[in-house]
């Protein structure tokens, strides 16, 4: 973890967004959120959705029931 941490810096430093990818445990979103990242994805929150499957969650207004940062 220590070279993403690195690279969370160095992103900060030419004012990149950093995007974590990958979080599929409580544990991994804690530890991510103690560094600030820009925005945070993975299993934990949903498996890949087939288009038209999100696009009738955004249809019907039911995101909501996914988690979000």
């Amino acid at each position: 973890m220590a070279h993403n941490l690195n690279l969370k810096v160095v992103a900060e430093g030419v004012e990149t967004q950093v995007v974590a990818e990958g979080v599929e445990t409580q544990s991994e979103l804690d530890f991510i959120r103690k560094y600030d990242c820009d925005e945070i994805q993975g299993y934990f929150f949903s498996a890949p959705l087939p288009t038209s499957k999100f696009e009738n969650l955004l249809k019907t207004n039911q995101l909501s029931k996914f988690p979000s940062i």
